[in-house]
């Protein structure tokens, strides 16, 4: 369903759904990606990249995690931090 609520670009509420299931299986990094995209949607960039800070810490270095980073932090006119993101 939040995928689906995601694809129709209902992004508050996909991003509420992937906050539930992000906190009911906290092992499966995919749903932080999920939820930090959604966050990003709706223009809450720094939650979203708050959602892939706590990821890295609780899954470790992960390419996919690192490049939404990288993203998130060129959408906050971060070059620095973007460049040691894909670093």
């Amino acid at each position: 369903l939040a995928e689906s609520l995601f694809s129709s670009e209902r992004y508050a509420e996909a991003r509420r759904l992937f906050a539930e299931l992000a906190l009911a299986t906290p092992g499966d990094p995919s749903l932080a990606l999920k939820l930090a995209r959604a966050h990003a949607r709706l223009g809450e960039v720094t939650n979203a990249l708050a959602v892939i800070e706590t990821a890295k810490v609780r899954h470790g270095p992960r390419a996919d995690l690192s490049l939404v980073e990288g993203q998130l932090n060129e959408d906050l006119g971060r070059p620095d931090a973007a460049r040691a993101a894909y670093a």
